[in-house]
């Protein structure tokens, strides 16, 4: 049986909405009665989550959702670590989706320097 890898970016979310576990689980029931679907996720379920455990489909958008009000900004499939759902149009969300991590991957300070440091040494092999 292969060992799950642990879903370091779901953690990341939740290190950065401050949420405890059963806030985190609160938070997704709620989003989840808002959309129709009763549901009744604890600590565990959460605990699963960041070892690895894929949510089911209607869950995924309920953590999304939950995350993107938490931060006040979208949340991807792609940032969270969780497969898309198969059943999306690939035309119209994925492109949505792409862009969102395109544009913050754009914003990312890390690439920013890394970026300069390549235009400043282009600089300075040309000759005054």
């Amino acid at each position: 049986m292969a060992k799950r890898a642990p879903n370091a970016a779901l953690g990341r979310l939740l290190a950065e909405s401050r949420w405890s576990y059963r806030q985190f689980a609160r938070a997704v029931n709620r989003t989840g009665t808002e959309t129709g679907s009763l549901l009744r996720y604890d600590e565990s379920a959460v605990c699963h989550w960041l070892s690895g455990t894929v949510p089911r489909d209607a869950v995924r958008g309920c953590i999304l959702e939950a995350f993107s009000r938490r931060l006040d900004r979208p949340i991807t499939h792609t940032e969270a670590g969780l497969p898309a759902p198969p059943d999306r149009s690939p035309a119209s969300t994925d492109t949505v989706e792409g862009l969102i991590d395109l544009g913050r991957q754009d914003m990312d300070p890390s690439r920013r320097r890394v970026l300069g440091a390549g235009l400043f040494s282009v600089a300075l092999t040309i000759p005054g």
